[in-house]
């Protein structure tokens, strides 16, 4: 019989303060100042950017007018574009149940899920200190036999990154070899409450012919419509020199990808400044082709189809040095649309339509919290 103890516990440590979180999220509350500050910011470290401009379109809360000002020195052209504000406040919380958003970010080891696609191998998470098993629930007592019940390799390189609704952008990610891992776990847990350890990915030629010390990825964005998902967009994104990530964050840049999975003429970085070459190897972009290029962009469509109450999603995939496909990450929340815009102008555009009202999305937040298999459709 389950005593009020416990249900004390369920209420006062995990129901209350989380759905408070995701509340605040889904409701705009926090992004919505956010993305306006992010705006002026992008206007004020690109001198490119009418700043003046910016001001007055969004003084007059016209948040498209004040992207289209932003990416109007890429483009040559005002175009329509999607705002980052109605984007992350309405649009993609209205596309994506934010509790199927929470069980997806604060798991990244997708088998766990009961997913089944080509995926990165997660061997550990790190909890506030503690070290747990794949599955994120069996802890593992540090000692002499941890690494082989992990099956961590101590000559081989780890990747220890954060998990979780405030993951992202490439923070804290930290590389560290098998026989260091427990000595730097304290180190590690600092950096974030929950981590992923997972095994260095080599990784195919090509990639990392880009930059060789990061992970490159390519980014696509796919929409679910009439129970079937499409491609929305795609972007190459690049590391720099030194990174182990290819994010914005760590000093990344992204390229644009036509429809044969041909690169694009220029790059942006983090300050939408473009780059007709990378910026430490001066290897140039334009007309390179993606080598398997289909079969990455397949492997996401139908990873999407297999899921429930997720309507857009960024993948993060990338090729074996066998040719295959593997997903590195999923993302359903803070999806990096200005990657898209600025590189694949107008690609976002059918985003327009999905709005939910405030009550319908908060209806979402407080409904009943979804098992593993209420991700994956039936």
């Amino acid at each position: 019989m389950i005593d009020a103890l416990h249900w004390r516990r369920v209420i006062v440590n995990d129901v209350l303060p989380r759905r408070v979180k995701l509340t605040a999220v889904a409701s705009g509350a926090i992004n919505y100042r956010r993305y306006k500050t992010k705006a002026l910011e992008f206007a004020l470290n690109n001198d490119a950017i009418d700043l003046d401009r910016v001001k007055v379109c969004i003084d007059k809360h016209d948040y498209r007018g004040a992207w289209s000002t932003i990416y109007y020195p890429l483009v040559g052209e005002y175009i329509e574009a999607i705002s980052e504000i109605e984007y992350y406040c309405v649009i993609e919380f209205s596309l994506n149940h934010i509790l199927y958003c929470d069980l997806v970010n604060g798991q990244k080891d997708y088998r766990a899920l009961g997913l089944d696609f080509p995926m990165f191998q997660t061997v550990a998470f790190v909890r506030e200190g503690q070290l747990y098993a794949s599955d994120g629930k069996n802890e593992i007592p540090i000692g002499r036999d941890s690494l082989e019940r992990l099956s961590i390799d101590p000559n081989r390189d780890y990747i220890a990154k954060p998990a979780g609704i405030d993951s992202g952008a490439g923070r804290a990610v930290t590389m560290v070899s098998g026989r260091d891992l427990f000595d730097c776990l304290e180190a590690l847990s600092q950096k974030s409450k929950l981590l992923i350890v997972q095994p260095v990915f080599l990784g195919h030629e090509f990639f990392r012919s880009l930059n060789p010390s990061s992970l490159n990825t390519i980014r696509c964005m796919t929409l679910m419509e009439g129970g079937r998902p499409r491609l929305l967009s795609a972007v190459l994104r690049v590391g720099r020199q030194g990174s182990v990530t290819d994010n914005f964050g760590s000093g990344g840049i992204a390229i644009g990808v036509d429809d044969r999975g041909c690169l694009k003429d220029y790059a942006i970085d983090k300050n939408l400044r473009p780059h007709r070459r990378h910026p430490d190897t001066g290897m140039s972009f334009a007309g390179l082709q993606i080598p398997h290029y289909r079969s990455m962009i397949d492997l996401c469509l139908e990873a999407h189809s297999g899921l429930r109450n997720l309507g857009v999603l960024s993948w993060d995939v990338t090729l074996s040095s066998e040719n295959d496909p593997v997903i590195v990450e999923i993302n359903c929340s803070n999806q990096s649309i200005n990657i898209h815009q600025a590189v694949n102008p107008g690609a976002l555009l059918p985003l327009s339509p999905y709005r939910l009202s405030w009550g319908e999305r908060m209806k979402h937040v407080w409904s009943r919290y979804p098992s593993n298999a209420d991700l994956r459709v039936a």
